[in-house]
């Protein structure tokens, strides 16, 4: 998929030089406490559900948005669970990201969990306890999820200054950032300013 016309635009003013992205996932639950999860099209791994926030958009907004986008479930977030940075991160055109990662617990509003675009090739339910081969970033956030309300972790979490490339797929990059400067942010019909309006959706 095409990276967004935002960074594009970007690009073309700074080339290579590093880019600040900001970036949300999700551990949305369920009334049985199951998390959701999404097996990425690029690398084939379950991961939480991801993205990158669009030019002047809230994170809480924007991840509700991208939740719905990718499997067709309306969450509504609850709290904070985490801030931290990915990075550096060098994609093999060149380009120089850095991603600020911001973590939501998120409830389950409605809607039963499907493919809803082509950043998954499946989506589901699964029990804390049998959780599949996800990233470690992606377990501990789950584990964060049951944290006290009053608790958000703050982690200095940045790759040391030097050590150059790293593999987008295995260092926190959203499913929509998994090609150079990102891939395939699209606002869904019936969205204003991120906010998903789900019923005017269409269900095949």
């Amino acid at each position: 998929m095409a990276a967004p016309d935002f960074i594009l635009k970007l690009r073309e003013k700074i080339g290579h030089d590093p880019l600040w992205i900001p970036a949300v996932r999700g551990v949305v639950v369920n009334d049985a406490g199951h998390i959701l999860l999404g097996q990425r099209s690029d690398n084939g791994r379950w991961a939480l559900i991801s993205g990158l926030l669009e030019p002047g958009e809230h994170p809480g907004p924007g991840l509700v948005r991208e939740i719905f986008e990718e499997t067709a479930v309306v969450a509504e977030t609850e709290r904070m669970v985490s801030v931290g940075v990915s990075g550096p991160v060098t994609f093999p055109n060149g380009d120089v990201c850095d991603f600020l990662d911001i973590v939501f617990r998120c409830r389950h509003v409605s809607g039963e969990p499907r493919v809803n675009d082509d950043e998954s090739l499946a989506v589901g339910w699964f029990p804390p306890d049998g959780l599949p081969d996800i990233r470690p970033k992606d377990r501990e956030a789950s584990t964060r999820r049951s944290s006290p309300e009053d608790q958000c972790i703050t982690s200095p979490d940045r790759w040391p200054t030097g050590q150059g490339r790293r593999n987008p797929q295995d260092c926190g990059v959203p499913a929509s950032c998994a090609c150079p400067a990102g891939h395939g942010l699209r606002r869904p019909a019936g969205s204003v300013s991120g906010r998903v309006k789900p019923a005017r959706r269409r269900r095949p």
